[in-house]
């Protein structure tokens, strides 16, 4: 299930150009291996709420940062 998190963090991290969330999870099923999908979108959601907070991420914070598009434009303001 693709919840707010999910695509965001997805789109961010170049997993999909999708907004729809039907196609995103799709696009994230082709892609994460199906023993992994329900451990992935509760990592995404956890990462969502904690770091990767839509109005004040904490992207030097983040792990991800190198692979994130948005956190890379936010760091080098």
């Amino acid at each position: 299930m693709v919840d707010t998190h999910v695509k965001r963090l997805s789109n961010l991290l170049g997993l999909t150009k999708n907004q729809d969330p039907v196609k995103i999870e799709f696009d994230l099923m082709k892609i994460i291996p199906e023993d992994k999908w329900i451990d992935i979108n509760t990592q995404l959601i956890a990462h969502g709420r904690k770091i990767c907070i839509a109005r004040r991420p904490k992207c030097n914070e983040c792990f991800l940062l190198t692979y994130c598009t948005g956190g890379q434009k936010l760091t080098k303001r």
